[in-house]
């Protein structure tokens, strides 16, 4: 996929890497590992990884909320002038608020809550009861994820199910509707369950774009 779509940013959830696997295992031709974050036994944690093509100036996006949520985690790149925030998270399919769930979904909350400026907030949620196009989610943590992205006036662009099931898991959250020009589906990739979708940005400079998968 990165070598047919050249993206300038892959995102992935659910890497199930561990600190045994080394980064030169992981290297992908023409771009660097922005963020690499390992789940553990401890924080039952599935992994997530953010590849950079090499010659954009990317850093760690600092938050102490993306510090202290193992899901969660973005980068910062030069935008229009000033910065826009990449930020990929994941949510098990659990029970939010429940003991399983280790509050994973109160800390998406928050971090949506916490993200200022030009933002995307892209990943699997597994929240597969919210409507997005209504904007109705049951009462409950699934409302209260929904309640913090209408009070942030973000739209979610992705209107199609990434699910091999049916149903629409993958979401992309921006911060404007402008801000995505277009969204795609690349289909499964290998006996993967969930759909590849390609993101692409209005550029930094006027007429040109950026790509994103995830």
């Amino acid at each position: 996929v990165a070598c047919v779509e050249r993206p300038d940013f892959i995102m992935i959830c659910e890497t199930f890497c561990t600190p045994q696997i080394t980064d030169a295992l992981l290297q992908v031709t023409g771009y660097q590992i922005a963020v690499r974050k390992d789940g553990t036994n401890q924080n039952r944690a599935r992994g997530l990884l953010i590849y950079v093509k090499e010659e954009l100036q990317a850093v760690r996006l600092n938050m102490d909320i993306l510090d202290n949520f193992d899901e969660g985690a973005g980068i910062s790149v030069p935008w229009l002038g000033g910065r826009l925030s990449l930020v990929l998270a994941y949510r098990p399919p659990r029970h939010p608020g429940s003991e399983e769930d280790n509050g994973n979904t109160g800390k998406l909350e928050k971090l949506i809550r916490e993200l200022s400026g030009p933002s995307f907030l892209c990943g699997d949620l597994n929240l597969p009861d919210v409507s997005w196009d209504k904007l109705y989610a049951p009462a409950g943590v699934q409302q209260q994820v929904l309640d913090a992205v209408q009070d942030k006036f973000w739209t979610q662009v992705v209107d199609f199910p990434t699910h091999n099931r049916g149903n629409l898991l993958d979401v992309g959250l921006a911060s404007s509707p402008e801000l995505v020009t277009a969204v795609e589906s690349l289909e499964y990739l290998g006996s993967n369950d969930h759909k590849v979708i390609k993101f692409t940005f209005v550029g930094p400079k006027r007429g040109n774009s950026t790509t994103e998968l995830v």
